[in-house]
């Protein structure tokens, strides 16, 4: 079977891509498009021009992201289940979006660190308490402990990064349900 590998973007094309991810709320250079051109390349142990679910891990895994079995099944199944054919268009859609994801866990950290003051890897009450007071709100401290309570999945009185991570971004989607609900009622 003759080789079918998907050709280098030249510069247009790159830019093309960097404009597409940009829209889709991805900042990624020309170099990285040529990094995700080169890894799909590389992976496309074929040569026939599609990327396979065991190509995709590799690919994911050789960029420095880590993506669990289920996520990558998911990731697949969005184009076609386990034995779908991944185009390169389809391949940097998915891994753009990967890193966006990558970006929002970062930029939440950053937001976790910023109560975290004391460096103990968990926000307590009187970290809420101190940053509360930065902003001019006093608010009761039975109030700040019944917030954490509700937060808090392992009851130790401590806001943890992952309780941090999903109270954010579980309110975000709930506020965006909300609002597509408003608008179509």
């Amino acid at each position: 079977m003759a080789s079918r590998r998907v050709p280098e973007p030249d510069e247009r094309q790159c830019q093309d891509l960097v404009n597409r991810a940009k829209n889709n709320g991805t900042h990624v250079s020309v170099a990285e498009v040529k990094e995700m051109w080169q890894a799909y390349n590389i992976l496309d142990e074929s040569g026939d021009g599609q990327v396979n679910l065991r190509e995709l891990r590799a690919a994911i895994v050789s960029l420095g992201l880590s993506v669990d079995s289920a996520a990558l099944t998911k990731i697949m199944q969005g184009v076609g289940g386990d034995d779908a054919q991944l185009s390169f268009n389809e391949f940097f859609d998915k891994m753009t979006a990967t890193a966006k994801e990558h970006e929002k866990l970062e930029e939440i950290m950053k937001i976790f660190m910023l109560f975290d003051e004391d460096r103990t890897g968990t926000i307590s009450v009187a970290n809420i308490e101190k940053v509360a007071l930065q902003l001019g709100e006093k608010l009761d401290k039975s109030q700040l402990e019944d917030m954490v309570k509700l937060i808090d999945s392992d009851g130790d009185g401590e806001i943890s990064p992952e309780d941090f991570y999903l109270v954010l971004t579980r309110g975000a989607e709930a506020k965006r349900r909300k609002q597509q609900q408003q608008r179509q009622g």
